[in-house]
């Protein structure tokens, strides 16, 4: 007998030890409808089930399914009960351990199919990368074969007196006013505060190709997408030089930098590096609320 069938037959001797002067038709009949059973079944086929399982278990006599018993024959009702509940318990703890060995094998199932996603995907864009590499290096090949294959056109000294002119240096920042002291601590203590969190970011498992300025080679049209580039190495220069001094300014910078990655990579979830940014992201957001929760704490 399946589960199913060893729980009618027990419910049925439930409600004949409940019911010890009902007759058959009415226990059986009582059986089959209860909303303890795992599937309907009809009052036969439970009278067979029972004729069956105790022939099978030695115990095959008429007097068992009447009303008219002995206390011997109470007592063999009850241990028939017993050996029929510690069955159906072993059944189902079989069927329950079966059912958690097919989930675990899904789950690796599951696992496997994703980490083949996700390696087919960085291959996909790693040929793409390769395309797009001998496709904008074959015109610039041919190019400097063009202007190698030319006649070297002679430099023109300039005249001694005039003086070459000289090419404009990169613009110094401004000198920054003079902080006071109160400023230099508060200045300090956000820094040693916020560095350390952009490395936990930079340290991500996901977190490298966001901790330097992308690769205009390997991206050229990034410029062409994305308004204001942004990078977790240049906001801690930043930090570091004091343009950045305020925990919501460096956050939605942060958060610039994700964003970047959404307008260049799109959404699409197979995408491996939108898979990066999306998890990089979250984990940003837990690192500030920890971070404000703190200092709320602190206040």
């Amino acid at each position: 007998m399946n589960i199913a069938q060893e729980v009618a037959v027990l419910q049925y001797l439930d409600i004949q030890q409940e019911n010890p002067n009902a007759p058959n038709e009415e226990l059986f009949n009582r059986t089959a409808e209860s909303s303890l059973l795992l599937e309907p079944i009809e009052q036969d086929q439970l009278k067979d089930l029972v004729e069956e399982w105790m022939h099978d278990s030695n115990k095959s006599d008429s007097k068992l399914l009447s009303n008219q018993v002995s206390q011997n024959d109470n007592d063999a009702r009850k241990n028939l009960r017993k050996r029929l509940r510690n069955d159906v318990l072993k059944d189902l703890a079989e069927e329950i351990q079966g059912c958690e060995k097919k989930l675990e094998s899904l789950y690796e199932e599951v696992a496997k199919a994703k980490a083949k996603a996700v390696e087919d995907q960085l291959a996909l864009e790693e040929a793409d990368k390769e395309a797009k590499k001998a496709k904008t290096e074959a015109p610039v090949e041919a190019a400097n074969k063009s202007l190698r294959s030319r006649k070297k056109t002679p430099e023109i000294a300039a005249p001694a007196n005039i003086e070459p002119e000289v090419a404009p240096t990169t613009k110094t920042p401004k000198k920054r006013a003079a902080l006071s002291n109160e400023e230099k601590q508060s200045l300090k203590k956000f820094q040693s505060a916020m560095l350390p969190m952009l490395d936990n970011i930079s340290n991500h498992r996901f977190g490298a190709p966001f901790s330097h300025p992308v690769n205009r080679k390997e991206a050229p049209d990034y410029d062409s997408l994305v308004y204001k580039p942004q990078d977790l190495r240049t906001l801690k220069n930043m930090i570091k030089e004091g343009n950045i001094t305020e925990v919501d300014e460096l956050y939605r910078e942060v958060l610039r930098i994700f964003a970047n990655c959404k307008m260049y990579n799109g959404s699409d979830p197979a995408n491996a590096m939108s898979i990066w940014g999306d998890e990089c992201f979250r984990y940003t957001e837990e690192l500030f609320d920890i971070y404000r929760q703190a200092s709320t704490r602190s206040q």
